[in-house]
This record gives structure tokens, sequence and C-alpha cells, in this order.
């Protein structure tokens, strides 16, 4: 048995990039990855559930992301 990987036909694929993607950000901390792995799912598999599910987490992802990159806050008076 082979894996499934980005380039598979497997019925599998998009759940096994799904669940990469989950472990970059889960388990390994990696939101950046993460992100990387969610948005591959979501261009090679667009109309597939997970693609759903990836497009939710990248929003999440691109929050956080964005709040963990900013080295200090930033005043509209400024």
């Amino acid at each position: 048995m082979r894996p499934a990987t980005s380039s598979s036909k497997s019925a599998w694929a998009p759940a096994a990039l799904l669940r990469v993607a989950a472990t970059y950000e889960k388990d390994l901390n990696d939101l950046g990855k993460a992100i990387e792995e969610y948005e591959a799912l979501v261009a090679k598999y667009p109309r597939s559930r997970e693609s759903g599910i990836a497009k939710q987490e990248l929003t999440e992802l691109r929050r956080k992301f964005l709040e963990v990159e900013t080295e200090r806050v930033f005043r509209t008076d400024e």
C-alpha cells in the first residue's frame, strides 16, 4: 500500500493531506507549513469536502499567523 500524496488520485488523498496540514498545525506548531499544506489541498482538490474544511482552517490560521508575526501594536493615531 502506498501513501496518498498531493499527486495521488486516491479517494483518500484529500483526507491524507488534511491530516498532514493538521499535524503541522496542532502537533508540530508550524503555522507557516500548515498554511502551505492547507493551500495545496485547496488547489489540488477544490471540490472535496476536505477543501471546505481547509478553507475554514486557513481563515483561522492566517489570523493566528498574523498575530504571531506582529512585532508591536500599531495605533491609528501614529
